[in-house]
């Protein structure tokens, strides 16, 4: 499964051949809520089409032009692999999709641009983490937020210590298998137990040979990533480790054959701390900054500072619009009282500059804002 990243998300950006269709929607994993989800997809595609003869598209081309989703409404085995939300995007001469660890609402909207705003909490603020379950038998990889967990596949990364030693030393791995002694497992070699350095050195290629699988899959993200494990692993795997994001220490503890939401509810617990000290610090930092002219919460001021990079942080309110228009060359921002065929909404535009150059963005509940504001931004200058 593909990540979303930022570059994604400045490809998307830079996609201007609209009508652009984006598409939100909550799936399920498991259970007979699966089956509606095919027909949910394909009423928000209906929802879409009536919009598209306002870009110019003539409703007798509108079912070829909306064929790469409706496959997707046609595809059994697709819904058969689900995450929490889908997001679909679609213009001429581009497709694509996200199976995502959160749970959106239905939207289906067209515009010039992309809507992009509901992707936020994957990519920014306090929502998304990264989670590695480490142990000699059992390595797994998460990507989660603040409600959900998922488990990623990730290539050619070992899933057991015995597999990586076979990788790494084929000849090694023949002499090598393990004993259970009570509820702990022993590392045996020609019937003596490894000493402390060949359990570390052992350690230490298995957990290089996992941080190298990781590195692709990791590129160009920036979420925090969680260790779970014996409390010994986690400095040994912080030699080996190259993601710049990883937090110190982790859960301590074996997690073999734990179930994803005890998981999850562990990776918040050790997370909410930092989560909470991060975001609080923020809204002092605003608050601090009144008056002195690097912070706002006058929208209009906040999309031209987004635009040319001086936005070092903006609170956005999830699940509120705010039609209108900006024009890049003269810095205008026109508001509108209802959205219109050139119209986009202008708090999903800081959202995504802010993000696109470098700030952090916390995708909050509108009485989450500082202050009680639309919107709130410190800047960097």
């Amino acid at each position: 499964m593909k990540l979303l990243s930022r570059d994604d998300l400045r490809e998307m950006t830079r996609v201007e051949n609209g009508p652009c269709v984006s598409i939100y929607m909550p799936t399920h994993r498991a259970g007979t809520d699966t089956q509606q989800d095919p027909i949910r997809l394909k009423n928000l595609m209906r929802q879409a089409e009536k919009q598209l003869p306002d870009f110019g598209i003539r409703p007798g081309d509108t079912a070829r032009w909306l064929k790469p989703i409706q496959s997707l409404v046609d595809d059994e085995t697709f819904w058969q692999r689900q995450s929490d939300g889908l997001a679909v995007f679609l213009a001429e001469g581009f497709f694509r999709y996200y199976r995502v660890p959160i749970s959106f609402e239905e939207i289906a909207h067209v515009g010039s641009s992309f809507y992009l705003k509901p992707l936020m909490p994957l990519l920014v603020g306090d929502e998304p983490f990264f989670l590695l379950v480490l142990s000699q038998k059992e390595v797994r990889f998460f990507h989660g937020t603040r409600d959900s967990i998922r488990e990623i596949f990730v290539p050619g990364m070992p899933t057991s210590l015995a597999e990586a030693l076979q990788w790494d030393d084929p000849e090694k791995q023949q002499q090598y298998r393990t004993v259970a002694q009570g509820a702990r497992r022993t590392a045996m070699f020609h019937g003596h137990t490894e000493d402390a350095e060949d359990t570390k050195e052992n350690l230490s290629r298995f957990f290089h040979l996992i941080n190298r699988a990781l590195e692709p899959l990791l590129a160009g993200q920036h979420a925090p990533l969680v260790l779970a494990g014996v409390d010994y692993y986690f400095p040994l795997y912080s030699e080996a480790n190259t993601y710049p994001h990883l937090l110190p220490g982790g859960i301590p503890g074996n997690h073999d054959g734990e179930r994803p939401e005890v998981l999850h509810a562990k990776a918040w617990e050790f997370l909410k701390p930092h989560v909470e000290r991060s975001r609080q610090e923020a809204v002092e930092r605003f608050r601090a900054l009144n008056g002195n002219g690097r912070s706002s919460v006058d929208l209009a001021d906040v999309v031209v500072a987004s635009h040319s990079g001086r936005v070092e942080t903006l609170f956005a309110p999830v699940g509120v619009q705010v039609w209108g228009r900006f024009e890049p060359e003269s810095g205008e921002v026109q508001f509108s009282g209802q959205k219109g065929p050139d119209d986009e909404d202008l708090l999903n535009l800081a959202t995504v500059q802010t993000f696109l150059h470098g700030g952090t963005v916390y995708a909050v509940p509108p009485e989450e804002v500082p202050d009680s504001a639309l919107v709130a931004a410190i800047y960097r200058y």
